[in-house]
Formats: structure tokens, sequence, C-alpha cells
């Protein structure tokens, strides 16, 4: 699965990352999406693991190159991002599908929820307090705790489907030999 794209190549798909990579790993549509967005990022640290000059990139003309700024050392086109998708393993394209889907079924629980000041108060002599829902403190601390386990949960994801592991993850892999 990894011999079509560099390791390089594949760090940059990992810093992209969050719910823009898992799509492009699900779908064409996700990567067109990609492109379409002209979505960048500079200035931040770069991923754990990942190379030190991953510090951004930029999507422009249908391929994603890094770092954003200076000499750029990594391209991805559209096509190469859609042909190691469509290599994928059957059980992490499952998986992506089911954090993709328990994302969605979080952002639909929570769509309607309201954390404006109107609860009980109207905000003017013209109108009535707010009609919508306003959760509980600990409402918010459970929707807060679920979207951070979405995340880690995709963020591992992305690093098997994209052969990443840290270095903690790659030295478990010889804990039982000792």
């Amino acid at each position: 699965m990894a011999a079509n794209l560099s390791t390089e190549q594949r760090w940059l798909m990992f810093a992209i990352g969050g719910w823009t990579m898992r799509d492009c790993l699900l779908s064409p549509a996700g990567t067109d999406h990609l492109m379409q967005s002209c979505y960048s990022s500079w200035g931040f640290s770069g991923p754990d693991g990942g190379p030190e000059w991953l510090t951004g990139w930029n999507t422009q003309g249908g391929k994603v190159s890094a770092p954003q700024t200076g000499t750029i050392r990594v391209t991805l086109t559209k096509a190469q991002i859609n042909s190691y998708a469509a290599a994928l393993p059957a059980d992490i394209r499952r998986e992506l599908t089911e954090c993709r889907d328990a994302a969605a079924v979080e952002r639909r629980r929570t769509e309607d929820w309201c954390r404006c000041p109107w609860q009980h108060n109207a905000p003017n002599a013209h109108s009535g307090p707010c009609d919508r829902y306003h959760p509980s403190d600990d409402e918010c601390d459970d929707h807060y705790a679920r979207l951070h386990a979405i995340d880690s949960w995709q963020t591992q994801l992305l690093r098997r489907a994209l052969q990443l592991q840290s270095a903690g993850e790659q030295l478990d892999l010889f804990s039982g030999l000792a």
C-alpha cells in the first residue's frame, strides 16, 4: 500500500489530517473538496514524529505541496491521493467510515444546542427568552469528551491508514521480544 507514495507524501497527508484527509481516504469526493478548497496551513511545528521541515502546506492547481514557504520538498496530486485511498484495506476503510459516522452522529446530536445568555431573559423588549435548547455544563463536558475521543480515534486511524506510527508505537512492536 505505501509503495505508491513516499514517506514524505504520507506525512503530508497526515499533516493535513482531520476530517479532510479522512474524507479523502474514503472517496474521490473528499479529494475533490480538498483540491477545490485551496486549503493551506503554515507556521505549526509539524506532526509528531514527522519531518521537521513540514511546517505547512499549500493546495493549488490540483496538488498539495509542502512546505508552504521556501523550497518545495514534497508534492501530492489528486490522482495520487485517490490511488492510495483506493488501495486501502477494507478493514481500515470500514473503520474510517465508522469514525466519520460517529462524528456525524455527535454533530447532529448537538447541532441545535445554543449557548447564548438569553435562556431565561429576553435580549430586548421586543422579544422573549431564547427557546432553543441550552445544555448543562455536564452535557457540554460530555460532548467535548466525545469529540476528543472521536478526534483521537481519527488520528490513530490516519496513522494506521498512512502507515505512520509514532516512535512509542514503533517500540511497542518489539515489546514482546524482550
